[in-house]
């Protein structure tokens, strides 16, 4: 004997329309049934809210300060990232977490070739 599988829709709650299970999305609080076509217009229209208050964030808001005062510019000898930061924090790189860092000024060519040259290298 074979079972049919029962066919049952279901009814979005924004639109009131009737799909099918396959059709199923859930609202963000998870508790609504919506479908895929509301789904997709609440996701486009977040995405433009979220555009447009980025936007609005990134011309309206004041300008932090350059990182060039108070900082020093370094460069960590080991990932070769390049950052500036503050004397009184403990220096460290925070791409990579090591503390092997110099400063960028002190990094010239014939200074790096010289180094190499070194057995310290």
């Amino acid at each position: 004997m074979e079972k049919k599988a029962s066919l049952s829709l279901y009814q979005c709650a924004l639109c009131t329309l009737k799909f099918p299970f396959s059709k199923i999305k859930y609202s963000k609080d998870g508790k609504k049934i919506i479908c895929i076509d509301c789904s997709t217009k609440i996701m486009k229209k977040d995405q433009k809210a979220n555009a447009n208050e980025n936007k609005q964030n990134f011309e309206t808001k004041p300008r932090a300060s350059h990182p060039q005062e108070g900082g020093i510019k370094v460069m960590c000898t080991n990932c070769n990232y390049k950052f500036f930061y503050k004397p009184k924090l403990k220096p460290m790189c925070p791409y990579c977490g090591k503390n092997k860092l110099k400063k960028y000024e002190e990094l010239t060519a014939e200074k790096l070739i010289k180094e190499s040259l070194t057995d310290n290298f």
